[in-house]
């Protein structure tokens, strides 16, 4: 750790430097694998589709690798990650899959390919919140806070 003789100095190196590189790492990672465990939970576990097959971590809404980070300055030691699930239709070009599962068939973020069920009632049309839970679920564990502060330990920052 670099030594500063003004505490803004200090400040602004954390902005700038220590603490994205916590959140692009660490966080990031709890992030996503816990919106993937939610993914699997709340979007998979609910049924299996008759008419396509799942790509789930394989290129599919489960897959770690879908999501970008964006980070947001609003003051001085105000850092915000925004993490979105990237993740396309198979084959229909431009459909933001996690939206539409999240918030459900025609309710603004596009239409399934299949919207029936040979089982019945399609109740995958209804939306099913995994980022609602993830988010829930990181606010009552608080795994994104551990996470950061093992980041802020690999940076020799110790912290209670």
């Amino acid at each position: 750790m670099p030594k500063f003789n003004k505490l803004s100095d200090l400040f602004n190196h954390l902005q700038k430097n220590v603490i994205p590189d916590i959140m692009g790492k660490e966080v990031y990672e709890v992030v996503v694998e816990e919106e993937s465990k939610n993914v699997e939970k709340y979007v998979y576990d609910e049924y299996s589709p008759a008419a396509y097959e799942r790509r789930g971590r394989n290129r599919g809404l489960a897959n770690p690798r879908n999501h970008t980070r964006t980070f947001v300055y609003s003051g001085v030691g105000q850092v915000k990650m925004l993490v979105e699930n990237t993740t396309k239709g198979k084959d229909q070009t431009g459909l933001d899959l996690a939206k539409l599962v999240e918030y459900g068939h025609g309710n603004g973020y596009g239409e399934y390919q299949f919207p029936y069920s040979s089982y019945g009632e399609p109740t995958f049309l209804n939306p099913r919140r995994f980022t609602y839970y993830t988010i829930l679920e990181l606010k009552q564990s608080l795994r994104h806070v551990e996470a950061f502060k093992r980041g802020l330990a690999r940076h020799n920052i110790k912290v209670k």
